[in-house]
C-alpha cells in the first residue's frame, strides 16, 4: 500500500491538554502530501508569560500510553510562541511506520514567567481649550505620569471682564467694544497613576488643578478725544472656571506607539474630551 494511502484512511483523533492552567485547545491533525499537518491553539497566557518549550506525542491505544516527543517535526514549535493558532508538520511515515490505525496526540507546552518591565512614555496629548501639552511617565502594572496643557493665549492678561455684551470698566471717559478675536485662556497641571489592565491596554487617573477663561479682545477709546487707548482682553464671568481638575482614560500601546483618548473636567464640570499620541520605550 502507497504511503500516501495508508495515512489517508486513518482516523486522526483531537485532544486538549491543560497546562498550569493555560490551555491548548483545538487541536486537529490532517493529511497534506504525505505529512501529517498538526494545528493548535494557545490560550489563556498572561502578559508576562511565554512558551518556552512546545513538544508532540501520539497515542496509538487511545490515550492510554504515549509516545513521544516527536522529532521529524517542524513549523511553530519556536519558544517565544504567544495566544492564537498555530500549525505544525509531522513526517509520520518516516519516525513511525505505522499500519491502518486510530491516533490521539497530545500537545505539551512549557511555560516561561518573565518580569514585567515599566516602559517610559511620552505623548502629546491636547484638547480643543488646551490643544498644547504633554504627559510622561512609566507603563508597567502600576505607574506614575504627569501631564501639563495649555491654550494659545493662555499668558495673555486679561484687563477687563465682561458679561453677555456688557463690557466692564473703571473708567468714565472710556468706552470699549470687541474685535473679532477670541479664544480660550486656559491651563492644567496633572497628577496621576497608569494601571495596565491587559498586554497593550493601561488605564490612567489623575488629578490636579485646571483654569478657563474665555476671553475676547477689545479696542478702548477715549470718549472725550476718540483717540484709541489700546487693545486688551476681557474674561467672560458666565464661562471662567478654576479649581480641581480631574483626568482619566485609556492608553492603547502597539510596539513603541501609544494612542490615547480621554476625558477631564473642572470641578466635575466643562468636561472636555482629550487626546494622545506618542511612544513608549
Amino acid at each position: 500500500m502507497k504511503i500516501r494511502t495508508a495515512i489517508s484512511l486513518l482516523l486522526f483523533l483531537a485532544v486538549t491538554a491543560q497546562v498550569l492552567g493555560q490551555k491548548v485547545t483545538n487541536v486537529q491533525a490532517t493529511v497534506k502530501n504525505d505529512k501529517v499537518l498538526i494545528g493548535y491553539q494557545i490560550k489563556g497566557l498572561k502578559c508576562e508569560q511565554s512558551v518556552e518549550a512546545i513538544s508532540f506525542y501520539v497515542s496509538k491505544d487511545g490515550g492510554n500510553n504515549y509516545v513521544g516527543p516527536l522529532h521529524q517535526i517542524d513549523g511553530d514549535l519556536e519558544p517565544g510562541l504567544r495566544n492564537g493558532k498555530h500549525i505544525v508538520e509531522w513526517d509520520a511515515m518516516k519516525e513511525m511506520p505505522f499500519s491502518e490505525e486510530s491516533m490521539i496526540f497530545d500537545v505539551r507546552v512549557e511555560l516561561k514567567e518573565r518580569r514585567r518591565k515599566r516602559a517610559i512614555m511620552l505623548s502629546y496629548v491636547g484638547n480643543i481649550k488646551t490643544p498644547l501639552g504633554g504627559r510622561i511617565g512609566q507603563l508597567g502594572k502600576v505607574s506614575w505620569y504627569i501631564e501639563g496643557r495649555a491654550s494659545l493665549l493662555a499668558n495673555q492678561p486679561t484687563d477687563y471682564s465682561y458679561r453677555g455684551s456688557s463690557i466692564e470698566h473703571d473708567h468714565e471717559s472710556h468706552s470699549a467694544e470687541f474685535t473679532e478675536s477670541k479664544g480660550w485662556k486656559a491651563y492644567s497641571g496633572i497628577i496621576g497613576a497608569t494601571f495596565q489592565t491587559h498586554c497593550n491596554l493601561f488605564l490612567y487617573l489623575g488629578l490636579g488643578y485646571g483654569f478657563e477663561e474665555y476671553i475676547k479682545e477689545i479696542n478702548v477709546k477715549d470718549t472725550d478725544t476718540g483717540e484709541e487707548i489700546g487693545t486688551y482682553w476681557a474674561y467672560d464671568k458666565d464661562k471662567s472656571m478654576q479649581g480641581i481638575e480631574i483626568d482619566g482614560g485609556v492608553i492603547f500601546r502597539y510596539k513603541k506607539l501609544i494612542i490615547s483618548g480621554g476625558v477631564s473636567a473642572i470641578n466635575l464640570q466643562n468636561y472636555n474630551w482629550s487626546v494622545g499620541l506618542g511612544v513608549a520605550f
